[in-house]
């Protein structure tokens, strides 16, 4: 037959099956049957060998084993073996199909939990139903084999003890062990001696005899534990007895350390016992519940709040519908609001959430409810309560005076009995800067308090509070926004009908304004009494009605007195010495009679004769418009005087010498300028040209260096100030482009002035100082900037009825400058690096000197910057307004359209601009083939072309223009030149292109319509011609000069330059103020030079002199000098000298103050 099998299982047979089987096989098989009968079987157990995981056992062997079933798991019965045998069993079950049985030995668990050993004999035979082994069980019960003594202490770890005992409890074998307190134990014990005989406790003998007794009677295998001390320490043992052979009664004992685990049972034990009467004795309810949220146990107080017995408290769940919960506001708690549910769903705690359970008789019980979520074997929460029927009660009192305070400007905060706030009034709000949902549960001094709040204070609250007594006191808190305020502050305790606290109530008044008045009175006091001690500063009081004068401590400690002296007003006049004493006695007079405040210094001979310079001051106080009392300060300054001489001689001795020795470096420099200038115009080789340039650029590079440290020696000094006058500042901008447009065009590099149209004040300053600044910004623009533009811009800020305030720029497209080091430039004798320095050159002191100078404008320097941009260098300045000048009449030109051709578009914008107000159409080209596009397709009646752009050639542009018209049979418009400098190459350029006109960049407006206005009187475009400026010499047919000055070199090179813009001069030497006199004196003369510093007689006195005499009323003297000084400029004009030159002289200065005066000759 077949056996089935179930779907459940991978194969099950049947129970009835199997047993079908098995006596199938014993009446198939002869051998298999003979075995049977002749054996005394113990058990039977039989497997098919296609359903491995089924076995099937004899009713016998069921009972050995303990199990229920004739059919088992494989699974099952592995456990009834020990581990080792798991193989053995394996190879049992292997099908061998042979004719004879296999034999095993192996060990058994029977249901006593004794070691029982039998013999197996395994039969495997093939029918026509399937392939089955079956298995018979012979028990042994002869002496264990030795090797099966070894297989079992393999059996057992070494981390227990085995002994062997024979009947009589003689030690046979004590097995070996790796553990510490086991071996504590096998020292007590000795193989060949008896239980009784060892070293162990009489209880310990007892109770292992008594366990053996039993084990080798059958009774089971006792396991038993044994406490055992050795040393003031206990040691726990387990001890398993396990009978082997009923023929010998073998006893074998494992111990097993259970030290660990005994103590820390002994210790949970404790803790439950704890637990357990801290959970029914706690002073608040607490009840447990499962998983399943089904309370597991409450103590009596809760079962007391929930008004519920316990054998009903823990039947109910904690969701239970059975709940009528209410909220304060009335409403209902939905179940899956309750703390207990949601501590449990979400496993974290909740706390003090206010529930009311209405009881069957309608009342309410208010709790405060907590629930933490736990991981215990039957717990999983806890639930506490807290009964807060009489809280709530206060609360509705406390409610009702809240309604009242809600109406108080004062600020009112009301907390629970451990300072939480539960309520705020809206002054509290305004106040603090919190709304009451923000800071409700919080204490007030977790987010009022700050740094600055004094902690003694905050520490006196607190003991007041902790002893639940009213207090007061003024306290500095926070504001949420960080305002620090001052609070008046009075705090009272509320009790219930018990006693007991319920609430804080604080008023809190804002004391800020009174503190901090008070706490200013205090500081200035403080800082006065402290500054007078370090500054030797003393105070004294008269009062006239007692006629008594007091003096501070101070006081007394400048004048030598001691502190006993008691000084009259004769005696402290007197104090002061003869020269000074008239001065005091003077001041003190008026002082009593009017009231006239004075202060002034003056010298003070103390007790100890000593001499010292005091400041002194006195003011009057009046009472019916009468002085009743007057009182003052008296300071010793004694070494400040003498550090003020020190300094003033410093400084002095400072300016002299830096300006002697400017002088000498200006005039050996004045002549190598000079010359050098002059030998320019002299007929020289290229390479001669280049040498004598070289050497020119130079030395006015070494001019810049002193002037820098010169300006910067005047401002240290204290010597500049303002000079205001009238100044035209558009003038000004386009002047200071006047001055750096040769260094600019000297390289690639486009000069701009912008100047927005709200510049049309003509404003009163010190032009020649901001003329200075914008020239430093300027220069140093050039000084860094290769290719690209310099601007000089200006433009209004703001406008007022008297001032006006412009804003001024100057942008270049320079190296620019670092971030980290845009603050240190305005360092003196500082630039961004020392290879800076090396490149470029320069002291660094261009940009301090131009920060200082506009600080007696009352501003500063501001710097934007980015490293390969270029910079912005600005500042703003209000000035007085003097008027607005005369606006320029705008010329009828017969223009109607305009081109204007530069690459440059700043250039083209602001010349658009120039047109623009003119009210003509201007166009602008950057390139010539933009250019020629517009002139192809437009009419232009005038264009304007720059000279210099780096990819067009003007002069192929303008002949392709010309014969443009030319083929077109059109009129040529008239064409304006632009060009950056007048130089004789670039004039000649123009007579050879035959240009209309010409204008320099930076085109000033007054000059082009001054150029239009000559168009429109008459002058044709086709035959206008270029003209050179008249010279000096066609102003003058012959002028009359006399030269004094001492220095041979010096005065050799300005007669030079003299013959060379006055050809026609007649020019007198000398070389000393004297024999100048002595000429003028004696000859005509319209214009004298005159040095200041000569021998014999200086030019000073000479000029004195001179104009003493009648004939010199016509007469102009220009001082020439090395010196910058403004000093000795002022000296040289009350001297009588007309204007001055500054060395080095070149013929630009020269014929500058040439043209000033001679023009009126």
């Amino acid at each position: 037959m077949r056996f089935q099998k179930t779907s459940r299982v991978n194969v099950i047979l049947k129970s009835k099956e199997l047993t079908t089987a098995y006596l199938n096989i014993l009446t198939l098989q002869d051998e298999v049957f003979q075995f049977s009968i002749e054996n005394p079987i113990s058990g039977i157990l039989l497997l098919d060998n296609e359903n491995r995981d089924s076995l099937w056992l004899n009713k016998q062997l069921q009972k050995i084993l303990a199990v229920s079933g004739q059919a088992i798991s494989r699974q099952t019965f592995l456990q009834k073996l020990q581990p080792v045998e798991h193989k053995n069993f394996g190879r049992m079950t292997e099908f061998q199909n042979n004719r004879h049985a296999t034999k095993y030995d192996i060990q058994v668990l029977n249901n006593r939990k004794e070691i029982q050993f039998y013999k197996v004999h395994c039969f495997s035979r093939t029918f026509d139903t399937g392939k089955f082994i079956i298995l018979f069980f012979i028990e042994r019960d002869d002496q264990i084999a030795e090797l099966q003594r070894t297989r079992f202490q393999k059996i057992i770890s070494n981390k227990k003890l085995v002994v062997f005992f024979d009947r009589k409890l003689n030690i046979k074998e004590i097995g070996h062990t790796t553990d510490k307190n086991l071996s504590v134990l096998q020292k007590y014990l000795q193989t060949g001696s008896t239980l009784s005989q060892s070293h162990l406790p009489a209880n310990i003998q007892q109770e292992l005899t008594s366990a053996a007794f039993k084990a080798s009677r059958g009774r089971g295998s006792p396991e038993i534990l044994l406490e055992f001390f050795e040393q003031e320490t206990v040691y726990y043992f387990k001890a398993l007895v396990l009978p082997v052979s009923k023929k010998e009664e073998e006893i074998i004992i494992i111990f097993r350390d259970q030290t660990l685990e005994e103590k820390r049972r002994q210790k949970n034990h404790i803790i439950a016992t704890k637990y357990k009467q801290l959970f029914d004795h706690f002073p608040y309810g607490i009840t447990t519940a499962d998983k399943d949220g089904q309370i597991v146990e409450s103590n009596k107080i809760a079962q007391h709040l929930l008004g519920i017995a316990t054998r009903t408290t823990n039947h109910r769940k904690i969701n239970s519908k059975i709940w009528k919960i209410i909220k304060r506001d009335g409403s209902d708690f939905a179940a899956d609001e309750f703390p207990s549910v949601i501590a449990l769903k979400t496993r974290k705690s909740v706390y003090s959430v206010e529930m009311g359970l209405v009881r069957e008789d309608k009342s309410v019980q208010w709790i405060s409810v907590s629930a933490m979520p736990v991981d215990l074997e039957h717990e999983k929460v806890i639930i506490v309560y807290h009964d807060i029927n009489e809280r709530v009660e206060q609360d509705a009192k406390i409610l009702h005076l809240a309604l009242v305070a809600e109406k108080t400007t004062d600020a009112v905060v009301i907390t629970d009995s451990e300072g939480k706030i539960v309520w705020v009034n809206k002054a509290y709000e305004a106040l603090t800067g919190y709304k009451l949902k923000q800071i409700t549960g919080k204490t007030p001094g977790s987010f009022m308090h700050g740094p600055k709040t004094d902690q003694h204070t905050v520490e006196r609250i607190r003991k007041s509070l902790k002893a639940e007594k009213s207090v007061s006191a003024v306290i500095l808190n926070y504001s949420k926004s960080k305002r620090e305020y001052w609070l008046d502050i009075h705090i009272d305790p509320v009790f219930d009908s018990a006693n007991r606290l319920t609430h804080w109530i604080a008023v809190e008044r804002d004391a800020t304004e009174r503190i901090n008045r008070v706490l200013e009175e205090q500081h200035a006091k403080q800082r006065e009494l402290e500054t007078n001690r370090m500054a030797l500063v003393g105070s004294w009081e008269y009062d006239l009605a007692e006629k008594k004068l007091f003096w501070s401590e101070v006081t007394k400690q400048i004048y030598g007195v001691s502190r006993e002296y008691e000084p009259n007003l004769k005696a402290a006049i007197n104090f002061y010495i003869q020269e000074d004493r008239i001065k005091i006695k003077s001041a003190v007079d008026r002082l009593l009679v009017s009231g006239e405040p004075y202060t002034f210094e003056a010298r003070v001979k103390r007790k100890d004769g000593s001499i010292i310079w005091v400041r002194t001051q006195g003011k009057g106080e009046k009472k019916d418009n009468k002085v009743v009392r007057i009182f003052g300060s008296i300071q010793d300054i004694t070494t400040m005087v003498q550090y003020r001489h020190q300094l003033e001689q410093a400084v002095k001795s400072k300016s002299e010498f830096v300006s002697n020795v400017s002088h000498e470096i200006r005039t050996p420099l004045n002549a190598v300028i000079g010359y050098t200038e002059m030998l320019g115009f002299s007929h020289l080789s290229d390479i001669q040209h280049q040498y004598v340039e070289n050497v020119t650029a130079s030395a006015k590079n070494l001019l810049r260096l002193l002037n820098d440290v010169l300006d910067f020696s005047k401002i240290e000094a204290g010597k500049l100030s303002l000079v205001e006058e009238n100044c035209n500042l558009t003038q000004l901008l386009f002047d200071v482009a006047d001055i750096v447009k040769f260094s600019v065009h000297q390289k690639n590099v486009e000069l701009l002035v912008t100047i927005n149209q709200s510049i049309s004040h003509t404003v009163k300053t010190d032009a020649v100082v901001l003329r200075q600044i914008l020239i430093n910004l300027a220069g140093n623009a050039v000084k860094f900037t290769e290719n690209g533009e310099i601007e000089i811009s200006a433009h209004k800020v703001d406008e007022t009825e008297k001032n006006i305030r412009y804003h001024f720029n100057v942008r270049d497209t320079g190296i620019g400058i670092p971030k980290n080091v845009q603050n240190k430039i305005f360092e003196a004798f500082t630039q961004q690096d020392s290879s800076t320095t090396r490149k470029y050159g320069g002291t660094g002191l261009g940009l301090t000197i131009s920060n200082q100078l506009l600080k007696l404008f009352n501003t500063k320097l501001n710097l934007s910057s980015k490293p390969g941009k270029g910079s912005i260098f600005s500042f703003e300045i209000t000035f007085q307004k003097t008027g607005k000048p005369k606006p320029i009449e705008k010329p009828v030109v017969p223009f109607q359209k305009v081109l204007v051709i530069d690459d440059n578009k700043a250039n083209c914008r602001n010349l658009s601009f120039y047109f623009d107000n003119l009210g003509m159409q201007c166009n602008t080209a950057t390139n010539q083939k933009e250019a020629l596009q517009k002139i192809n397709t437009d009419r232009f009646d005038l264009i304007l072309i720059d000279y210099h752009m780096p990819n067009t050639d003007a002069v192929k542009l303008i002949q392709k223009i010309r014969m443009f018209f030319a083929a077109a049979n059109r009129e040529i418009p008239m064409i304006i030149l632009l060009h950056a400098n007048e130089s004789e190459a670039t004039i000649e350029s123009l007579h050879q292109l035959k240009i209309d006109a010409h204008l320099v960049k930076p085109v000033r407006k007054a000059e082009l319509l001054k150029l239009l206005a000559n168009v429109k009187n008459g002058i044709k475009s086709n035959n206008r011609q270029f003209k050179k400026n008249k010279n000096l010499e066609q102003l003058l047919h012959s002028v009359d000069i006399l030269l004094a000055e001492d220095n041979i070199v010096n005065r050799t090179l300005l007669k030079a330059m003299l013959v060379k813009l006055l050809p026609n001069a007649n020019i007198t030497e000398t070389e000393n103020g004297k024999e100048a006199v002595d000429k003028v004196k004696k000859n005509n003369f319209n214009i004298a030079f005159m040095d200041i510093h000569m021998p014999v007689l200086d030019g000073f006195s000479a000029s004195r002199k001179i104009r003493t005499f009648k004939k010199s009323e016509t007469l102009l003297v220009i001082a020439t000098t090395a010196s910058t000084d403004d000093e000795i400029k002022q000296k040289a004009l009350d001297s009588g000298m007309t204007d001055f030159l500054i060395k080095p002289i070149t013929l630009e200065s020269l014929k500058i103050i040439l043209n000033k005066y001679l023009r009126n000759l």
